[in-house]
């Protein structure tokens, strides 16, 4: 089994950056012949999660899907084309394969539309690089004295709302807000950009 993203972190914004989609496979544990859920998505957690509550008969009632059994990455464009490729011609996500026969399927596929599927891994190695460095920014820029912009918004925000009686997140949430945001930007420069501090805060928190 393959451990997968949480739902909303830095990374599955860096993915949505790029346009990129990951397709997966899970194996029910109800079936005696040969058969495999095929989804595609960035955030797979929480499409494996919606795709096992579809075909709920064919799981436990308390199994919880924090992995899937095998996923592979492509282009966004190309992953849709395999998987309504797959879905049409066996009536649903639901294949009557086994999962090696799926995997080779979907990889014929990809082929055959001059794609390229890279391996779960190796795209999780360099997306939790770059995030990190992006995280390292944001602390560099927070010791050296780099986010003014984003401290003085989060102290008027923070003067504003407590004068309304209105909660507030805490410096710390923000921060993370801002990493999330920074994933999904990529910016090159030091700081922060003045578009982003909107996707931060949320404009009900003005």
């Amino acid at each position: 089994m393959i451990d997968l993203l949480p739902s909303g972190s830095p990374e599955i914004s860096y993915l949505v950056n790029y346009r990129v989609s990951g397709l997966f496979l899970i194996v029910p544990p109800r079936v005696e012949r040969p058969c495999v859920l095929i989804g595609h998505a960035v955030d797979v957690r929480k499409s494996a999660a919606a795709l096992a509550y579809k075909y709920a008969r064919l799981f436990p009632a308390a199994k919880r899907i924090d992995a899937v059994d095998w996923v592979s990455w492509c282009d966004r464009a190309n992953a849709v084309r395999v998987y309504h490729g797959l879905t049409r011609r066996y009536g649903g996500a639901v294949l009557p394969l086994s999962l090696a026969d799926a995997i080779g399927q979907i990889s014929d596929m990809v082929q055959r539309l001059g794609a390229r599927l890279s391996p779960h891994e190796t795209v999780m190695q360099k997306v939790g690089a770059a995030t990190q460095k992006i995280a390292n920014r944001v602390e560099a820029s927070r010791v050296n004295g780099n986010m003014v912009a984003f401290n003085a918004e989060y102290r008027r925000r923070r003067m504003l709302a407590q004068q309304a009686g209105r909660h507030f997140p805490t410096y710390g949430l923000a921060v993370s807000r801002l990493r999330k945001a920074l994933a999904g930007h990529a910016p090159g420069a030091s700081g922060v950009p003045t578009s982003l501090l909107e996707q931060v805060f949320g404009k009900g928190d003005d």
